[in-house]
């Protein structure tokens, strides 16, 4: 059973922010995988957790082709998954929550995924409505972080 899968012991609303994790955590997984050599494990985990990815297919499709360590160097779109962080921005009681899930349930391994190739932006506030969400599922990396809008704008 997967950690990433799990019953989150969370208020309704927090749940939506718990989920922008497992669609990276997903390809890292696959990634690992088939870098291990594991290519049938890699495929199996794939067609088991594949249906989760709600609004990603046409990634997921594109996912499924991997199947070397050249594979992954030569598609543009999951390189990135081992150059940068995947970016994630969550309210500070989604990532504590998060965190106290996955210690408590001795997730070692996915803990390890998140800081190896996830960057948790931790606000303070609420968490994000559906709306905002949606935005955050819709790009390669993730959400922006922070200091993108720090950066000089030349007219």
């Amino acid at each position: 059973s997967s950690g990433i899968n799990a019953e989150w012991p969370l208020r309704p609303g927090y749940r939506g922010e718990l989920s922008l994790v497992i669609y990276p955590l997903f390809v890292q997984i696959y990634i690992e995988l088939v870098l291990a050599g594991q290519l049938h494990l890699a495929t199996d985990f794939y067609y088991k957790f594949k249906n989760r990815q709600e609004g990603r297919e046409e990634d997921i499709n594109e996912l499924i082709r991997i199947k070397s360590k050249e594979g992954l160097q030569i598609n543009s779109t999951f390189s990135h998954y081992r150059t940068s962080k995947y970016v994630v921005k969550m309210c500070k009681d989604s990532f504590n929550c998060l965190l106290s899930h996955l210690q408590d349930n001795l997730h070692v391994l996915l803990l390890n995924l998140i800081n190896m190739h996830l960057f948790v932006d931790v606000f303070d506030g609420l968490p994000k409505q559906p709306s905002q969400l949606a935005l955050s599922n819709s790009t390669i990396l993730g959400d922006g972080k922070r200091s993108v809008n720090e950066q000089k704008m030349y007219y």
